[in-house]
C-alpha cells in the first residue's frame, strides 16, 4: 500500500484523461459518476467499486446532480496483477459490486492515509489492504476459465523459467493454444506470455546480482 483516503467530489469534477502509475481501488460511498477505461464507459453509484490499472489511460467524473464520494487506496507490488486476476478483476472487467458493501467500506475507512517511517505502521497498513483483498475474495463467485488458465500458466512459468522455456511449452502444459494463451495474458496483465517470461528472468537476474 502507498496511500489511501476519501474524497467528496464537486458536481462534474473529473480526473483525467490520464495515467496512474500504480493500482487504485475506488469504492463509491454515495452519489454517482462515470468511469472511462479504454473504449468502455461505466455508470457507477453507491455500493460499487472500480479498479484503475497502472499505465492505462482512464478518466472518471462525478455526476452533475449527485456527485459521488468515494474511498480509495493506492498500492503496488510484483504480485498485484496476479492478485487482481485471482479476485476476478481484469482491465476488461475493472468494476465490481460487493455483496457486503458496508463491510468493505469499514475496511476502507481503516486505511491509514499514507505509508509511515515506522515499520509497525506499514505492516498494519499492509494487513488492512490484504484484509480488503480477502473480503473481495470471500465474495467472489469462483475463478472463471480465464483466471484458471492464467494462474496455471504463471505457476508453470515460475517453476520452469530458468529452463529453456518457450511459449509453446507453457501453452501445452496448460492445455490451450498459443493464440488463446496470448489473449489470456493480454487480458489479465497487459503483457504477452513471452514478455512475462522475459521480465521474470530479468527480475531474477537482478535479485542474484544484488545478493
Amino acid at each position: 500500500p502507498i496511500s489511501a483516503g476519501t474524497q467528496k467530489c464537486a458536481p462534474g469534477y473529473c480526473w483525467g484523461p490520464g495515467v496512474r502509475m500504480h493500482f487504485l481501488i475506488h469504492y463509491v460511498i454515495s452519489g454517482k459518476g462515470r468511469f472511462y477505461c479504454g473504449s468502455s464507459i461505466y455508470e457507477l453509484s453507491k455500493g460499487q467499486a472500480f479498479v484503475i490499472f497502472p499505465n492505462t489511460v482512464v478518466k472518471y467524473c462525478a455526476d452533475e446532480k449527485e456527485p459521488w464520494e468515494y474511498s480509495w487506496v493506492v498500492f503496488t507490488g510484483d504480485n498485484s496483477f496476479e492478485i487482481m486476476t485471482k479476485l476476478g478483476i481484469f482491465l476488461q472487467k475493472p468494476v465490481f459490486t460487493p455483496e457486503n458493501p458496508k463491510a468493505l467500506q469499514r475496511v476502507m475507512e481503516r486505511m491509514p492515509r499514507e505509508r509511515s517511517l515506522e515499520i509497525r505502521e506499514n505492516l498494519l497498513f499492509t494487513s488492512v489492504l490484504f484484509e480488503l483483498f480477502a473480503l473481495i475474495a470471500e465474495e467472489s463467485k469462483g475463478v472463471n476459465k480465464l483466471n484458471r488458465y492464467f494462474i496455471a500458466a504463471t505457476g508453470y512459468i515460475k517453476a520452469h523459467f530458468a529452463e529453456d522455456l518457450t511459449v509453446d511449452n507453457v501453452a501445452e502444459a496448460v492445455g490451450v493454444s498459443r493464440t488463446y494463451l496470448f489473449s489470456v495474458f493480454k487480458t489479465a496483465c497487459q503483457k504477452s506470455p513471452k514478455e512475462y517470461i522475459l521480465e521474470l528472468r530479468m527480475e531474477r537476474a537482478g535479485t542474484l546480482l544484488n545478493s
